[in-house]
């Protein structure tokens, strides 16, 4: 299974749209340009695409608004402790355009042991 973090649009506000980290799957459709998070449409983006933004993913994780996500790391079948061995780091570089600004943070772990099992059957 491939997993990837986005950073989602800016100008929409401090507290919208979360970057998020999500499973990729194949022929998959995640919004850009016409919607963000899903189904959510952008109306700044002319034309309008009804069409595809039905088809928009969800992400599976939000992230939070402005973390500039960059780096991701699977901990699946480290040696690590039970605590972090389900999970991806991600590291995040906060951002400039968001009040209060997003902080710096080196890493961030989220269990996806529910997920991976769903995905798997």
């Amino acid at each position: 299974m491939l997993w990837t973090v986005a950073n989602e649009r800016d100008e929409l506000g401090s507290d919208l749209v979360p970057d998020y980290l999500t499973s990729v799957q194949e022929g998959g459709f995640y919004g850009w340009p016409y919607s963000y998070y899903g189904q959510h449409v952008d109306e700044r983006v002319v034309p309008q695409r009804a069409d595809l933004v039905a088809k928009a993913i969800a992400p599976d994780y939000a992230l939070g608004p402005h973390t500039a996500s960059l780096g991701l790391a699977s901990s699946l079948g480290t040696s690590l402790p039970a605590a972090f061995s389900n999970g991806m780091f991600i590291g995040q570089h906060g951002s400039w355009n968001r009040r209060p600004t997003a902080a710096i943070k080196s890493s961030l772990c989220l269990s996806l042991t529910a997920s991976l099992q769903a995905r798997s059957r």
